[in-house]
């Protein structure tokens, strides 16, 4: 019986349908049905009984009462198994019955086929190459984690150690699942790459896995090349977070912020924010970068989170001077490519993360810098011996010097001349080739006339120089730049009476005042007799 043959009991080969039209075979289009994904249940769906009625004859579908219904059910067991919007692009279904139950065909607009097996129960399988039929659950488990759709699979086949392999239409590759997760590829030319973690790393990425056309991996990057626009996914190997996106030249397609950029305002990224650590402590605790950088000074330490907390809640309390310090090391070595500064400082330049729009952006990773130089000073300069010598525990050994036994409450902020002077043995020491060249601090002395203007002068001459310059204040108010609207105002006090307090200054407005980073954001600060105390600049060779 050829597959333009219609037959249901003793009808005729040609039948008529409602409207009088005289319609032959596989010609018949079926119905487009909108069936509701929302008010589907699988229990609902009758399709088993509606087909047991064909009494074991092919069925290509006309459009009779029963066709139409049994149709109808075909677009609910495509919306069941994820493919519901392939309904707009069918040509054909037919059904047919078989020892294991009800074969369904589905031809679409492509030419592209797919069957499936309607057993008891409306239980399903997909047909695969070599007439062979995975099990429902193995399909179901898998299409469950939302890796990949049913309308993507190509064909599937189990092996003899239980995994699955899926070939997908329009990619060259075979992906391996165990365990309802892709654990490895296969490209076309056999190879195999294993990657445990593939699952994850897709889905916390965004990752497609139809869209994949290779993957490598070594020490520390695992790389993704994609289909379609040919770029290369960086991914880091300790935490697989997008590290960068090249395109087919290599060049990077990731936009990177600057240090005090109008869109680093956007993010919390204008200079770096001393609080950052213990405000996103559950997302950083367990970060391999971050206790990589504390094991490399306090390779002894028993690092519990309550320990790790109190380190980092003392540094978004003394840590201002040392932020400062670290825009300034950000400034210095904008010269240097990622890979150049990973090769020096052991960690990324750049971190990734996702715009509002859902696209990617590079921000510098302050974090990194400011609790490597933080406990570098801690540790040479301040003799401080163990964690809990720094967060105050003044049972704990903090070291013999005179300088740790006037810390007997822990690390304490300092001024940023000492701070650079001791930058300068930091950087030497990862062998960067950027010197301080730290102008004579201005000092606002008691003794002596306040001349705004002149120290507002004097911090001008020093940004247009192209110098970093930081001022330390005490008993001062912190403005805001802008209000909710974005309109610029000068008058808005988010902060009053501010203790002693290190900050970036990224401008001077008409009056003389200051136009700071602070906490990573833009703030406006109005220097005074009382409030400014020192002005320091940093130039670079």
């Amino acid at each position: 019986m050829g597959s333009g043959d219609y037959k249901i009991r003793d009808r005729k080969q040609e039948a008529s349908n409602e409207k009088g039209e005289t319609v032959q075979g596989n010609k018949v289009k079926p119905e487009e049905y909108n069936v509701e994904e929302s008010k589907y249940k699988s229990t609902d769906m009758k399709l088993f009984e509606l087909l047991k009625d064909s009494d074991n004859y092919y069925y290509n579908f006309m459009n009779d009462e029963n066709s139409r219904a049994i149709k109808q059910e075909v677009m609910k067991l495509l919306i069941a198994l994820g493919m519901g919007e392939i309904n707009t692009s069918l040509t054909e279904i037919h059904a047919a019955t078989g020892k294991d139950g009800f074969k369904i065909k589905i031809v679409t607009k492509d030419g592209t086929t797919r069957e499936f097996l309607l057993g008891d129960n409306n239980k399903f399988a997909l047909k695969t190459f070599g007439n062979k039929n995975i099990k429902s659950d193995y399909l179901k488990g898998i299409l469950n984690t939302k890796q990949v759709k049913l309308k993507e699979i190509k064909e599937i086949s189990q092996n003899e150690d239980g995994t699955i392999n899926i070939s997908l239409f329009n990619n060259d590759n075979t992906f391996v699942f165990k365990d309802n997760k892709v654990i490895g590829i296969t490209d076309k030319n056999g190879k195999y790459t294993y990657q445990k973690d593939l699952s994850k790393i897709i889905n916390s990425n965004g990752i497609n896995l139809k869209d994949i056309k290779s993957l490598n991996s070594d020490s520390s990057y695992i790389k993704i090349e994609t289909l379609g626009e040919n770029n290369t996914i960086i991914l880091d190997k300790k935490d697989y977070s997008i590290k960068d996106i090249l395109d087919s030249s290599g060049k990077s397609t990731i936009k990177t912020l600057d240090t005090f950029s109008e869109e680093a305002k956007e993010y919390g990224a204008y200079g770096g924010y001393q609080g950052y650590l213990v405000n996103n402590f559950e997302e950083l605790k367990d970060n391999p970068t971050i206790k990589s950088i504390i094991e490399k000074y306090f390779p002894d330490e028993n690092l519990s989170d309550e320990k790790l907390k109190l380190l980092f809640t003392k540094m978004s309390s003394v840590g201002c001077g040392f932020i400062a310090c670290t825009n300034s090391i950000f400034e210095g070595t904008d010269n240097l490519t990622n890979d150049e500064f990973y090769q020096k400082f052991g960690y990324e330049r750049y971190k990734t993360q996702k715009t509002k729009d859902g696209s990617n952006i590079k921000i510098n990773n302050y974090e990194y810098v400011f609790l490597d130089y933080f406990l570098y000073y801690q540790k040479n300069v301040a003799k401080f011996s163990s964690i809990e010598a720094i967060y105050g525990n003044t049972s704990a050994n903090s070291g013999d010097s005179a300088l740790s036994g006037m810390f007997n409450t822990g690390a304490q902020g300092t001024y940023g001349e000492i701070i650079a002077n001791v930058a300068q043995d930091y950087l030497d020491e990862k062998q960067i080739d950027m010197k301080y060249n730290m102008a004579y601090p201005e000092y606002n002395s008691a003794l002596l006339p306040f001349d705004k203007n002149k120290y507002s002068n004097r911090v001008k001459e020093g940004l247009e120089e192209g110098k970093t310059v930081v001022i330390s204040m005490k008993h001062f108010d912190i403005y805001s730049m802008e209000d909710l609207d974005g309109n610029n105002i000068l008058d808005d006090i988010v902060e009053k009476d501010v203790g002693s307090h290190a900050m970036t200054v990224t401008g001077v407005t008409e009056d003389g005042d200051y136009i700071v980073s602070s906490w990573g954001k833009e703030y406006l600060v109005k220097p005074t007799k009382k409030g400014l105390r020192r002005i320091i600049m940093y130039d670079y060779d």
